[in-house]
């Protein structure tokens, strides 16, 4: 199946997913069988409450473009099977409330979460704070070669 992410071309989240002063994230698609590498990029500060001290900047670079970064928590979950790391084990979206999806790792509508793809899409940029769950962020990037591919998107 082809693959769905958030964000797939030079923009920041949350400025550039508005609509009539509403928060509108359109999905994208990654096509099927696109060679593809993916990454999670996590925060998990220590503590509860999420504050300002909790708040994270950073940046990260890739050789290969970027094709789309997934940071919606029912995305992230719905892509842990097909795109995280084998033998690990991750919430079974199957088992949740609507509630309980959106209350775990993505940043989803949060107004104080950035994330931003660069002109050239090759490099993320955070500005996050978490509190007492992790934030997340998944980047898909195209496959440098074949023996360097982690992931295929080959999702059934």
């Amino acid at each position: 199946n082809n693959l769905t992410v958030d964000m797939d071309r030079p923009s920041q989240h949350p400025r550039d997913f508005r609509k009539d002063n509403i928060l509108f994230i359109p999905h994208r698609i990654i096509p099927k069988n696109t060679r593809i590498t993916s990454y999670l990029l996590q925060l998990d500060p220590i503590g509860n409450v999420r504050t300002e001290a909790n708040r994270r900047y950073g940046s990260i670079t890739f050789e290969s473009p970027i094709l789309g970064i997934i940071f919606q928590d029912s995305q992230l979950l719905a892509t842990d099977k097909i795109l995280g790391a084998p033998n690990t084990k991750y919430p079974d979206i199957n088992n949740m409330t609507a509630e309980e999806i959106k209350q775990t790792r993505g940043i989803g509508a949060l107004e104080s979460d950035i994330v931003q793809l660069s002109k050239d899409r090759r490099t993320v940029h955070v500005n996050w704070a978490a509190g007492a769950g992790a934030d997340a962020i998944r980047i898909i990037i195209g496959a440098p070669d074949k023996t360097n591919s982690k992931n295929t998107n080959q999702s059934k």
